[in-house]
């Protein structure tokens, strides 16, 4: 694992003589005030990546100056490692604040965190305790709040050195486009995520879908996988729950309101299959609550207005009976072959675009014999109408799919996806 991880981020330190390494002593370091702010070993390096050090960036030098937004920010990163020497911790280490009261304290293992670590706030209390192993979470994360109740508890497991490996020769090496499983470890993926649930059917729950993926996304610890059931609170009171394996949404996660579950979707094999407003049942498909609120919307409207709710359904006299396209159904639509892929093989760039890489949200009508119908772009986009022209012609194009249910019936649905293009 150390090995490994050297190769990732440390290809070349510059430091001192193991023996001097060995022979270093406790140091201390002061703020302006006097008070001490750390206790512990360290040395200074400088790190600095040799191009020889892998031969397959010479081959690539025009890939590797055209990095992609994905790669640019560890990139840019390393470059600044290459600028500004740093200290390479060691040992058992402690921060304090200004105030004289401890921060954090830890071990290292060349540089590394590596044990367990205790965070403080200025008054003393616990704030969180941490666990790492050569720099990534591991076993239980705890944090409290400055009441000294608990806020948060997740469950954590290192990457393994196979995986490693994988995201060191997507990123640094091939610079191919990093799978959804690699995206994870960057907090990537469980937005597109949100967003193309949010976008296929769960438009009336998208309010409490933005809770959960703000947190998974900006709060929750990327580099490590998780593993277990995640809960937070808030002034002691239980507010999200969740559960993850291998990184991968799973079970029931609840949104707390009053002590009290007020929202709550499940996962069945890494998809929404339900979700349910407990405070607002209008909100839930297919509910007695949701029904009347649609006849009383309806009613709303004269006969022949463009704005009314599915007449035919509702049976409001004078106006012909027509057929109700879905937006939840019971069963979903499916494709029965990989839609990325086929996007991939069939767009083309349009005359005038050399390259371009970015998401555009589709939507669609999956008609009740499979095929594709009525496809637009539903969401504003940089690429461009020559470009947004042809990738909804691919999808029309597109073959058919397994139509959409409701009880046992296929009905027509609404369809959206995100298409991820990368023309190079």
């Amino acid at each position: 694992m150390k090995l490994l991880i050297y190769s990732l981020v440390l290809p070349m330190l510059c430091s001192l003589p193991l023996s001097e390494l060995q022979a270093q002593k406790k140091q201390t370091l002061y703020y302006p005030n006097g008070k001490v702010a750390f206790e512990g070993k360290f040395h200074m390096a400088w790190n600095q990546t040799e191009r020889f050090q892998n031969p397959e960036l010479l081959e690539q030098d025009q890939d590797f100056n055209r990095n992609t937004e994905f790669e640019e920010g560890e990139r840019m990163l390393n470059a600044y490692k290459d600028i500004i020497p740093s200290k390479v911790y060691e040992g058992k280490c402690k921060y304090y604040y200004n105030n004289g009261k401890l921060f954090a304290e830890g071990t290292y293992t060349s540089g590394y965190k590596n044990g367990n670590f205790r965070f403080y706030y200025p008054d003393g209390k616990l704030a969180a305790k941490r666990t790492y192993e050569w720099g990534m979470a591991s076993g239980h994360w705890e944090s409290w709040d400055d009441k000294g109740q608990l806020s948060s508890s997740a469950y954590y497991k290192p990457i393994p050195d196979h995986t490693l490996q994988r995201i060191n020769d997507k990123n640094i090496l091939l610079k191919h486009n990093p799978d959804n499983e690699i995206k994870l470890f960057f907090g990537m993926d469980y937005e597109n995520f949100f967003d193309s649930y949010k976008e296929q059917n769960l438009y009336a729950h998208s309010k409490n879908l933005r809770v959960f993926e703000k947190y998974v996304t900006k709060q929750l610890y990327h580099k490590a996988i998780k593993e277990g059931d995640f809960k937070v609170w808030e002034n002691g009171k239980p507010f999200l729950e969740m559960s993850f394996h291998n990184n991968i949404p799973v079970g029931t996660w609840r949104i707390f309101r009053n002590d009290r579950p007020g929202f709550e979707i499940v996962f069945e094999d890494g998809k929404i299959i339900k979700a349910t407003d407990f405070l607002n049942a209008e909100n839930n498909f297919g509910s007695p609550e949701y029904l009347a609120r649609k006849k009383e919307l309806a009613g709303q409207y004269t006969v022949g207005s463009p704005d009314a709710i599915d007449p035919g359904v509702m049976g409001v006299p004078g106006v012909a009976p027509r057929e109700e396209i879905f937006r939840t159904v019971q069963q979903m639509p499916e494709a029965d072959y990989d839609f990325n892929q086929y996007i991939s093989n069939n767009l083309k760039a349009p005359k005038g675009i050399s390259a371009y890489k970015g998401r555009l949200i589709v939507e669609f009508v999956v008609r009740k014999d499979g095929r594709i119908d009525n496809v637009r772009s539903v969401r504003k986009s940089d690429a461009g109408p020559a470009l947004v022209a042809e990738v909804i012609k691919v999808v029309k194009k597109m073959p058919k799919w397994k139509p959409g249910k409701q009880n046992g019936q296929a009905v027509d649905v609404y369809y959206s996806l995100p298409v991820n293009i990368n023309l190079q």
